[in-house]
């Protein structure tokens, strides 16, 4: 048993071939971004965001002034309609129909 004696042998790595393609290194790329640049991402965000608001605050501007176009507009139909009416209360007072009530 002398020959059981030794140690084992370390297992060596595969030797690669000489001509075999190898892969490419990966490498991250890693850019530092300038103060302006931070800066301007930043206010573009901003810029988004308010025009966003501004959208809005317009689009309740146009609803208000719709309904304001509304009511001016009931207003001038309600003036026709009395400014008949008192044309025909003159006319009738003319003829002098006794029945006329105030």
């Amino acid at each position: 048993m002398a020959g059981s004696d030794s140690q084992p042998k370390k297992a060596t790595p595969p030797k690669p071939a000489v001509n075999a393609p190898r892969k490419p290194l990966q490498v991250m790329h890693i850019s530092r971004k300038t103060d302006k640049e931070i800066i301007d991402k930043e206010s573009s965000k901003k810029d988004t965001s308010d025009q966003s608001k501004v959208k809005k605050f317009d689009e309740k501007i146009v609803v208000e002034e719709d309904k304001l176009t509304k009511v001016k507009y009931d207003i001038g139909q309600l003036d026709i309609t009395l400014s008949q009416k008192g044309i025909s209360y003159y006319d009738k007072k003319k003829l002098g129909c006794p029945n006329l009530s105030y």
